[in-house]
C-alpha cells in the first residue's frame, strides 16, 4: 500500500531529477512509479466523484480519507513542477503519468466544504466512520442514528442508519 511518505520521497527525487538537468533514461523507474501513483490516485477520485453523483457523499467521503489521505495525495502530486516533469518526460521517450482530474478534485473539495454539516455532525460523522473501520456495529448505528436525528435531511445518514439496521438483523 502507498503511503504519503511513500509520495512525498519520490516527489522529492523527482524535483532533485528536475535541479539536476531533467530526467534521463536512468529514470525510468521514477517516472513509473509517479505515473503510477497518479493513475491510482485519479482511480479513487473517479470513483468519489461517482458516488457523490449518485448521491452517496458519505462513502465517497469515506473513500477519500482512507490513506493515503486523498487531497493530501493529490496535493502532493501536483507538486510545483509536476508539469516540468510531465514535459520532461515527454521530452526523453519516459512513461508520463496522467493529468489529475481537476473536475473530480473540485467534486471532493465540495464535499469537505459543504456547509450544510454542523461541527457537531461532522464530529460524529468521524465517531461513526472510526466505528465503521473497527467493525462495531453498534456504536457505527447509535452515532449514525445521532446524525440522522441532528439532519433529518441528511440522505446519507438515512441510508446508513438503514443499512446497519438490515445488517443487525
Amino acid at each position: 500500500m502507498t503511503t504519503l511518505a511513500d509520495i512525498n520521497t519520490l516527489v522529492a527525487r523527482l524535483a532533485s531529477v528536475l535541479q539536476q538537468g531533467g530526467p534521463s533514461a536512468s529514470d525510468r523507474d521514477y517516472a513509473e512509479q509517479y505515473s503510477e501513483y497518479c493513475t491510482s490516485v485519479n482511480e479513487r477520485l473517479s470513483q468519489c466523484a461517482r458516488m457523490i453523483d449518485e448521491g452517496s457523499s458519505m462513502q465517497a467521503l469515506m473513500l477519500a480519507e482512507e490513506k493515503p489521505n486523498l487531497l493530501d495525495a493529490v496535493a502532493a502530486l501536483s507538486f510545483a513542477k509536476s508539469t516540468e516533469w510531465h514535459d520532461a518526460c515527454a521530452l526523453n521517450g519516459l512513461r508520463q503519468a496522467p493529468r489529475i482530474d481537476r473536475s473530480a478534485v473540485h467534486k471532493v473539495n465540495e464535499l469537505y466544504t459543504k456547509g450544510n454539516r454542523s461541527e457537531q455532525t461532522k464530529a460524529l460523522y468521524k465517531q461513526f466512520r472510526a466505528a465503521m473501520a473497527a467493525k462495531d456495529d453498534a456504536t457505527a448505528l447509535a452515532t449514525i442514528s445521532a446524525i440522522a436525528s441532528l439532519d433529518p435531511a441528511d440522505a446519507d445518514a438515512a441510508k446508513g442508519r438503514a443499512r446497519l439496521e438490515r445488517k443487525r438483523r
